[in-house]
Order: C-alpha cells, then sequence, then structure tokens
C-alpha cells in the first residue's frame, strides 16, 4: 500500500496495531488507557494512529528497559555497599583482619619456630649424653611437642593492628616486602610470640 497523504494521520483498527506489535487485543486496551497507543477521536470505529502510536509503544519499551537496568544496578551498588559494611563490621569485632596482618603474623611465628628448633640440637646435647635411644627420643618428642603446642595457640591480639603486642600494617608491609623479596627473613628482627 503506498501513501501518498502525512504518515502520521494513517489510523488502522485496534485489531490490526495487535496483530502487528503482537500483542492482544486487552493489552491494546490498556495502552490507550495509558496514552501510550493513541485514539483517533474523529474515527467512530475506535481507530488509533499508527504513527504516534508504534513510536509510543517502542519508547516506553525501551523506558522500562533502562529504568530496569537502572534498577539492576542500583541492586548491585547496595549489594557492594552490604558486603563493604559486613566486612568492616568483622574487622572491628575482630572476626576478620588484613591479609598482610595474618602473612607477617605467619612468617614472625614461623620464623620463631625456625629458630628454636635450629637451636634444639645445641640446647639438647649435654641434656642427653648418656641417655638410652628411648629417652632421647623421649626428650626429642617433648621438646617439638611444647614448640608445636607454642605455635598453635590462637591469640586475636596478634593479628590486631592496634592491641599491644599486635602488629601494624606498616610491620606487615615491610614484612612482606622483605619476604617477596627472598630472603627469607623479616626485616627489623623478629620476635614470635610463641618463642622463648
Amino acid at each position: 500500500m503506498k501513501l501518498n497523504g502525512n504518515i502520521k494521520e494513517v489510523t488502522v483498527t485496534q485489531t490490526a496495531l495487535s496483530r502487528a506489535l503482537g500483542l492482544t487485543p486487552a493489552r491494546i486496551n490498556q495502552l490507550i488507557d495509558l496514552d501510550v497507543v493513541i485514539r483517533d477521536e474523529k474515527d467512530a470505529s475506535g481507530g488509533v494512529f499508527l504513527f504516534e502510536s508504534v513510536k509510543n509503544y517502542y519508547l516506553t519499551k525501551k523506558a522500562a528497559k533502562e529504568d530496569a537496568d537502572l534498577f539492576k544496578e542500583k541492586a548491585l551498588h547496595e549489594r557492594v555497599k552490604r558486603q563493604m559494611t559486613e566486612l568492616k563490621l568483622a574487622r572491628e569485632e575482630g572476626r576478620l583482619y588484613e591479609a598482610t596482618v595474618v602473612e607477617a603474623v605467619m612468617i614472625e611465628q614461623l620464623a620463631g619456630l625456625r629458630t628454636h628448633l635450629l637451636s634444639l640440637g645445641s640446647k639438647l646435647a649435654s641434656q642427653l649424653e648418656g641417655k638410652t635411644r628411648e629417652e632421647i627420643a623421649t626428650v626429642i618428642d617433648r621438646e617439638m611437642e611444647d614448640r608445636l603446642m607454642e605455635l598453635s595457640e590462637y591469640k586475636a591480639e596478634l593479628f590486631s593492628n592496634e592491641g599491644e603486642g599486635g602488629i601494624t600494617s606498616n610491620d606487615a608491609a615491610t614484612w612482606s616486602a622483605a619476604d617477596r623479596e627472598g630472603d627469607g627473613e623479616p626485616v627489623g628482627g623478629c620476635k614470635s610470640s610463641a618463642a622463648e
């Protein structure tokens, strides 16, 4: 069909529009009530303006999609904010520690354990002189268990940035950097809480 007149004045039946848009006639009536589909008041049979109705319909669909995308973005933003708040609360309650602090504490404790284990030979040599094989094994086992027990004792203040005996973020960063450089020894002299 070729149109010679103004396309904005072309009207179609509601049924024809519903078929063209793939909608039910009931949905077309809802869209008329929402002023999305524009009725031709001069048409007694209830015709609708084709151009304005289709344009409004697709603009409404686009706006609805953008609103849905905006709602989704806001929901994601709120989820991140909630997670950050939960992490902050967990840190304040002492249930969460900075990775650098945990790394530094572990380096400190393992360095202390290493020092103790390396000193066992000279410490126990005089005590084990003249002992039987079973007595030597018992003494060495007891010393090893004591050192491992000290290492297993969890103290929350070791991981605190503020508490006495805790490791600060600066210490943690320095020790972590020293460990990554490959010398294996923390900078600034490492004292283990389990030591001595």
